[in-house]
């Protein structure tokens, strides 16, 4: 299996904090179990193979995992889209999203608008930073 630096509980844990302190909302943990599976699954594997096909899908499984959980009192869709960047950071891979356009995927996420982790997986590589 290919080398990858996942996010663990107290990373996404501490994002969420961070998220509550810039802009506001309440602090905790409304559902440590759907914390827990969240973060999890994207690490899924099975006969040596990541469930998650790709590092894409694997960002774009932190972003709906974490906002349609909602483990979190407050601030999941900030946190669900933080995590899935920071992921790609830890990966090397960066992304070029303008503020309105993670705020509309956020919300599209949670709405259901955003049907599937594959459409999401391709807007990331779309926004790969190539400089």
């Amino acid at each position: 299996m290919q080398k990858i630096r996942f996010l663990d509980i107290a990373e996404v844990v501490l994002v969420n904090k961070g998220q509550i302190q810039l802009f506001g909302g309440l602090h905790g943990i409304r559902d440590k179990s759907l914390l827990e599976s969240a973060v999890y699954d994207v690490q899924s594997s099975f006969g040596g193979q990541y469930l998650y096909k790709d590092i894409h899908r694997m960002a774009a499984g932190y972003a709906y995992n974490i906002i349609k959980n909602h483990p979190f009192i407050d601030g999941n869709k900030r946190t669900g889209i933080v995590c899935c960047l920071i992921f790609l950071q830890y990966n090397e891979i960066e992304l070029v999203f303008e503020q309105d356009e993670l705020y509309k995927l956020g919300i599209a996420i949670a709405t259901s608008k955003s049907k599937n982790i594959d459409k999401t997986a391709a807007i990331f590589k779309k926004k790969i930073n190539h400089d």
